[in-house]
């Protein structure tokens, strides 16, 4: 009996130590203070790398509660909305710029936070970008220039008749891509420096201001979501057209130090009448959820951030530090095409307001595009190649902005058909319905059409964009490759045609021809399986 009553004994006291142990367990889980950090894509492995050396530190509260930072990356226009709105509810906030801190709290609603206690960390200036071989042909000297003489002179439609080279102004649309909103800002005060030195919503919508900014994108070129990608258009090797983009300087920096040996780099080059500046700021969540032991957290993971090692890091990804100096790194150097002792002068950040302005205005602003859709419907095409394709077409029209213009070219020995440019969505999708696939190949009597159509002296005011879908191999057109690639190449350069040129594999392929044609043309390529073109027109529509 006594043995029984020892064994249940045992057994009481193993019970309450296990139950014990797992309140201690628990305990010890819940002593994790977790906080949200939110920023943009140019951030990512900085930001990774820095959580990881900051969890190396063993970073604890007064308690002993371990604290813990996760991520949550996004586009920068696209993660302020959110916060505005309270769709994203992170803890800090690493913000690109104190304007848009400044349009966050203007435009909360529901359960978004406003932006406070905001530090800064570090910044870049708003540059312009060319090669540096082209310095002198867009009238920069000592890695400087006036933007009313490069307009003026250079870039504006009217002034460029009888003029052999020809030049271009390109940059990025703010919604999804790093540089596209300060790029539109450093343009508005641009167009408004001469009345007043901070750029206001009253300035900016006076008409002697909207109209120059309208003026100045009507002399755009190409627009696009991917700051890459721009850049690449700049350093193309075309021997007729120059390009020059709104950027910021670390992008320049980080695009040279990432080029083989031998490739001719890009030039920063600082607008005399100053420049705007992405000033990169931490800035606390004042919701009212944020625990006292999260703000504790906080404060830890910002000292971190904002000492020593973390500023030499933002350096070495092409950032100018706002709290430590130090000797010049690269890609901070005048090796990689930036010059530190510039801007002269520096733009001042702008109300939220001026911010909301510009993004709901900037379908108006944006210069509209006239794209021809050409698709080969030889019956090589039949099946998959297109169906999707005519698939993809139907919901790239259907969702265009109303101020862009389609024209539906479908080429086959059969015939050649060009439509009407059109911005009724409806049309070109009946349009696009009735497409048969039938006959045999004519490739490059269809891309002929399609320059032809898209260089019609009506569609002046218009970007200018030909996408073509084609399994190649070309039997019967009429056309010869040789006078093809002499006139893809001269329209291409005279009028700043953006080709995008897909090549689908399909049973029997030779794209040696369609490499050509994209080659004369400065153009684009993509070479898929029909599969394939769902992420290809996810990647044109960033440009178009």
């Amino acid at each position: 009996m006594t043995r029984k009553l020892l064994l249940t004994l045992s057994v009481l006291l193993l019970l309450a130590a296990c139950s014990k142990g797992q309140k201690n367990n628990a305990g010890q889980a819940e002593r994790e203070v977790s906080i949200k950090l939110a920023h943009g894509h140019e951030l990512s492995s900085y930001l990774k790398s820095s959580v990881e050396q900051f969890a190396l530190t063993n970073p604890v509260l007064a308690d002993g509660s371990k604290i813990k930072v996760e991520l949550e990356e996004g586009d920068n226009v696209e993660l302020a909305n959110r916060i505005a709105k309270g769709f994203s509810k992170p803890h800090i906030w690493l913000a690109p710029s104190t304007s848009l801190v400044q349009y966050v709290n203007s435009s909360t609603t529901n359960l978004g936070a406003k932006q406070a206690n905001c530090k800064a960390l570090f910044g870049t200036p708003v540059v312009l970008a060319t090669k540096k071989t082209n310095q002198k042909l867009f009238l920069a000297n000592d890695q400087t220039l006036s933007w009313d003489e490069l307009f003026e002179l250079k870039l504006k439609s009217e002034n460029k008749a009888g003029v052999d080279e020809y030049v271009s102004l390109i940059h990025a649309s703010p919604n999804h891509s790093i540089t596209g909103l300060p790029a539109i800002i450093e343009l508005a005060y641009l167009a408004a420096y001469k009345q007043k030195t901070i750029l206001d919503l009253d300035t900016l919508r006076s008409g002697a201001t909207s109209r120059l900014l309208k003026e100045y994108e009507n002399e755009v070129g190409i627009y696009s979501a991917d700051d890459t990608f721009l850049l690449n258009r700049v350093a193309a090797k075309s021997a007729k057209r120059a390009r020059i983009t709104f950027t910021t300087e670390q992008q320049v920096a980080l695009y040279n130090a990432s080029l083989p040996a031998k490739s001719e780099e890009l030039v920063a080059i600082y607008p005399r009448g100053g420049s705007y500046w992405m000033d990169y700021s931490i800035c606390q969540s004042q919701a009212t959820w944020v625990t006292t032991a999260e703000k504790a957290a906080i404060q830890k993971f910002i000292d971190f951030i904002s000492g020593k090692d973390a500023q030499f890091a933002a350096k070495r990804i092409g950032m100018r530090p706002a709290i430590v100096e130090f000797e010049n790194v690269a890609p901070l150097t005048a090796k990689y095409g930036i010059d530190l002792s510039k801007p002269e002068k520096s733009l001042l950040p702008v109300p939220g307001q001026v911010v909301s302005y510009l993004l709901d205005k900037w379908e108006e602003f944006k210069r509209p595009a006239a794209t021809v859709l050409a698709l080969d419907t030889s019956a090589s095409m039949e099946g998959e190649a297109a169906y999707t394709s005519m698939e993809l077409l139907r919901k790239l029209v259907a969702k265009a902005n109303r101020n862009n213009l389609f024209n539906l070219v479908t080429f086959s020995s059969d015939s050649i058909r060009s439509g009407e440019f059109s911005s009724d969505a409806r049309k070109l999708i009946n349009a696009i319905n009735s497409i048969r696939i039938i006959g045999g190949s004519a490739v490059y009597d269809g891309i002929n059409t399609a320059f032809t159509a898209v260089t019609d002296s009506k569609l002046k005011k218009y970007r200018k964009n030909i996408v073509v879908i084609s399994d190649g191999g070309d039997i019967n057109s009429r056309i010869s490759l040789r006078r093809l690639l002499d006139i893809a190449s001269n329209a291409a350069a005279a009028h700043e045609i953006n080709l995008f040129l897909i090549a689908v594999k399909t049973d029997q392929n030779s794209f040696k021809d369609l490499k050509s044609i994209n080659s004369a043309a400065d153009g684009i390529y993509f070479e898929v399986a029909p599969s394939g073109l769902y992420g290809v027109f996810e990647e044109i529509k960033k440009h178009l």
